[in-house]
């Protein structure tokens, strides 16, 4: 799912029970919330890493959070029951009544959400990945990503499901974007 229909699907929440609602898109080997959802994922799930950065796409900046595919188990608690959507691109959760708590009203909810995304520090436009939508590892001012942010590449990629030659297309990869670095 793209960046845009994934903020279309936050744009289109209606009812009390649409704003409980927590929505994972899968982006390669990550699974991402934005707005709404990531707020929701930062108070009720865990306090994952908030990036918030302007979107071409939105016209607008945006916050998101993520954990990798294999990390889903950490990252989803059986009280908010995960489902699937049948591709396996979108995961959702639905935070429990009893957790908003009974005194938040949805305008309240609305305030906290917005106080907490303006208090989120943009990533400067340098540091924004360049256009090919962030699949390479070098950022618009020509510079190469740092060494932390390829030590999360490894993390987030299932070695064990891909096959010796996969593994050894990924290793070469990481070498080249590591020497870019040196």
């Amino acid at each position: 799912m793209a960046e845009k229909e994934m903020l279309a699907v936050e744009a289109s929440r209606q009812t009390e029970d649409d704003y409980r609602i927590i929505n994972f898109c899968l982006e390669g080997s990550f699974y991402r919330a934005y707005e709404w959802s990531a707020w929701l994922a930062v108070r009720f799930i865990s306090e994952l890493k908030v990036t918030k950065r302007y979107s071409n796409a939105a016209e607008t900046s945006i916050v998101f959070v993520g954990f990798p595919l294999g990390s889903m188990q950490k990252f989803t608690p059986k009280e908010l029951a995960p489902t699937t959507s049948d591709d396996g691109k979108l995961l959702k959760m639905v935070v429990p009544l009893e957790m908003f708590g009974v005194d938040n009203t949805l305008e309240k909810l609305s305030n906290d959400y917005l106080v907490w995304k303006n208090s989120i520090e943009e990533l400067p436009k340098s540091n924004q990945k360049n256009k090919d939508g962030g699949k390479s590892s070098v950022l618009q001012e020509g510079k190469p990503a740092r060494l932390t942010d390829i030590m999360l590449k490894i993390l987030a990629c299932p070695i064990e499901q891909k096959s010796p030659l996969e593994c050894m297309a990924f290793i070469a990869e990481l070498k080249k974007e590591i020497t870019e670095i040196l």
